[in-house]
């Protein structure tokens, strides 16, 4: 039984704000945040789903290999603060 991606909705839920976006340069690696009420997406969709349909360009060298990953740094379930 496969196990299913989270979703945006899934994420909001646990207090997670957003993803990052991360170059795969490396030697670059620059990391950019991005909230998910910025996206015109639907709840429903999977985080991995965004990357997939999206082309993202790393702004500080222009590649366009990059990574996303949830922002759990921000949710309140993790206990971690900035």
């Amino acid at each position: 039984m496969a196990i299913e991606p989270p979703t945006i909705a899934s994420l909001q839920s646990q207090g997670v704000p957003g993803f990052f976006v991360t170059c795969s340069n490396p030697l670059c690696l620059h990391s950019t945040p991005i909230a998910f009420e910025t996206l015109s997406v639907d709840p429903s969709t999977p985080l991995s789903e965004i990357e997939k349909g999206r082309s993202f360009i790393c702004p500080a060298c222009g590649s366009r290999q990059t990574s996303t990953v949830a922002d759990w740094f921000a949710s309140p379930t993790t206990g971690a603060e900035r």
